[in-house]
């Protein structure tokens, strides 16, 4: 009998360390938090780190966007 585990609501903070060409100063880490609610359609990025510039965390949030791969379902 197969057996599905379906993700309906997901929160994650995570640290990106090599943000790539966006720029952070040399030691700066961005911490982000996802939200996922597949009721809500959401999918929602938020730095968490202060420091960092409007303008760069709105890049960090489109690569984040650009980049993201839901998984719905896991098959075990």
């Amino acid at each position: 009998m197969e057996k599905k585990r379906y993700v309906s609501k997901l929160q994650s903070v995570f640290d990106l360390a090599d943000c790539g060409d966006l720029s952070l100063p040399r030691g700066v880490f961005g911490r982000v938090m996802f939200k996922y609610d597949e009721k809500e359609d959401l999918k929602e990025f938020t730095i968490l780190t202060r420091d960092i510039p409007e303008d760069i965390q709105a890049k960090i949030k489109s690569l984040l966007k650009e980049n993201i791969d839901i998984l719905y379902s896991l098959d075990h």
